[in-house]
């Protein structure tokens, strides 16, 4: 099985807990912070809704990325996105 490289962003999907995710993940953190810098610059985000401590989540039928309110935010823990 290979992974799938999204069009405009240059990330890649793969299974989670399949051989080789982790290679993946990395790939893609490091896509993010050393040449795509900002979630604004990504052309197949949607930040229409964006709040604090929403993640980003693949909508197939958008074909963007799509702010999502995390389950374990309703027990507290948050996290921060810069636009």
């Amino acid at each position: 099985m290979g992974y799938t490289t999204l069009p405009n962003s240059g990330l890649r999907t793969w299974p989670y807990g399949e051989s080789g995710w982790l290679t993946h993940f990395n790939y893609n953190w490091d896509r993010l912070n050393y040449t795509l810098l900002r979630v604004a610059g990504m052309l197949d985000i949607d930040l229409a809704g964006l709040a604090d401590g929403d993640i980003f989540q693949w909508d197939a039928g958008a074909a963007k990325w799509v702010p999502k309110v995390p389950l374990w935010a309703a027990i507290g823990i948050t996290t921060t996105t810069t636009v």
